[in-house]
């Protein structure tokens, strides 16, 4: 994915859609048709572009990939003209559990395109802290999984560790923000001195890079 335009990450990550989000097997989900009305709301003239490959089962040109084992994958680009800005994001295709699935029927593959679509402009900001900790490994336990997330509140719970999040953050109100959430997660307890000097350390560098 090409670096995001800060004005446009600035803009949809500030978007809170919280209160268009739905919970489902204990995941967060933004609705695609959600996603593409506000992206459309702040950019009219975005588009996207479903990735078509050559099958030779079918022998044609079908909107999905398939490994040699049989599992498929899709990918959607969205595009926003007038910001000069895109983002193209792939993800496997899945059933009703989030599990990759073996020969998917159309119905399948069309749920996981919109779910990439709703993914890739989660990558241009919009929503995109519904998806922090999807890229970390598993663990195995032989306890039962948890039935729903752990409490935003609990900060230890959270999957991205501290000083990965503020190392990411892009700029000085990001960082604000972060400072923010961070707070009133800890409250009433203060930050550690070790959690201000990282916050003091990536202003600095924010600042130093201009």
């Amino acid at each position: 994915m090409e670096s995001i335009n800060k004005s446009v990450w600035n803009t949809l990550s500030a978007v809170d859609v919280n209160k268009y989000a739905e919970k489902k097997n204990g995941f967060t989900y933004l609705s695609w048709a959600w996603a593409w009305s506000i992206l459309k709301d702040h950019y009219p003239d975005a588009t996207y572009t479903k990735k078509v490959a050559y099958n030779d089962k079918a022998e044609s040109d079908l909107p999905f990939m398939v490994d040699s084992n049989g599992y498929a994958c899709v990918s959607v680009t969205v595009n926003i003209p007038s910001m000069n800005e895109s983002a193209t994001e792939i993800m496997p295709v899945l059933n009703h559990a989030n599990k990759p699935i073996q020969n998917p029927d159309s119905f399948e593959v069309n749920k996981s395109l919109q779910r990439c679509l709703a993914k890739a402009i989660a990558a241009l900001g919009l929503g995109a802290y519904l998806f922090q900790g999807e890229d970390l490994p598993q663990t195995v336990s032989s306890s039962p999984a948890p039935s729903a997330p752990p409490p935003a509140k609990d900060f230890k719970k959270v999957s991205i560790p501290l000083d990965q999040e503020i190392r990411l953050a892009p700029d000085l109100e990001s960082l604000k923000t972060l400072y923010n959430r961070v707070s009133l997660s800890l409250a009433p307890e203060p930050l550690t001195p070790e959690q201000r000097a990282l916050f003091s350390q990536r202003k600095q560098e924010i600042l130093a890079h201009g």
